[in-house]
């Protein structure tokens, strides 16, 4: 009787994502399949970069929520100097240094195994690349749904961290149904766009 191939775990497979437009348009790279990852979906990166346009031009930007790295590789796609990119699994964390050395952007990113929570703070000495011009907050829907959570207090006082400055643009991938407030500690909504279930706001540091 023929062997049964072992299943794979859901660190073992990956699947795929296309890079939408810009330097490295129609490359493919992959993406975790462990259930945990979420890539934000192609419509929606579109109009968001669309919306950030001039803003991401020579542009430091962190990508606070890795995943496959995506946002970030996009970020730098559209005209980004920089990308900081915070991962806290270590399955997808290794997704995410396999994309970058594909495209060949390891002089052009930095990869963080670690909790954004843990590593950004009040009262956090000053890090590499940083303040941000843009950040790229697309955390799990249902992190971002509970409230306070760990999210929510954690943006609040993000103006207080060396992360943010006046004018640093916080893009914030969330479910359509989700509203947020005008206000978040110094930031404040710039736009805000929704498309089907998922939307994107974007709130700029007064």
């Amino acid at each position: 009787m023929p062997r049964r191939r072992p299943k794979p775990q859901p660190d073992e497979t990956a699947g795929t994502v296309r890079i939408n437009s810009g330097e490295f348009r129609g490359r493919e790279i992959e993406c975790p399949q462990t259930g945990d990852v979420r890539p934000m979906l192609s419509r929606t990166r579109m109009a968001l970069f669309n919306v950030l346009g001039d803003d991401l031009r020579d542009a430091v930007v962190w990508d606070c929520f890795a995943g496959s790295g995506l946002l970030g590789i996009e970020a730098i796609s559209r005209g980004a100097s920089y990308c900081v990119f915070v991962e806290r699994a270590a399955v997808h964390a290794r997704v995410v240094q396999n994309n970058l050395a594909t495209l060949e952007l390891r002089d052009r990113s930095m990869l963080i195994r670690g909790s954004v929570f843990d590593l950004i703070k009040p009262g956090t000495p000053p890090l590499p690349h940083t303040p941000a011009d843009v950040l790229l907050l697309d955390p799990p829907h249902a992190m971002i749904a509970e409230r306070p959570g760990l999210f929510w207090p954690w943006l609040e006082g993000l103006h207080q961290t060396p992360l943010a400055e006046r004018g640093t643009l916080a893009c914030i991938g969330h479910p359509a149904e989700l509203a947020v407030p005008e206000r978040v500690g110094e930031f404040r909504v710039a736009d805000s766009r929704s498309y089907g279930t998922v939307a994107f706001t974007i709130l700029a540091c007064h």
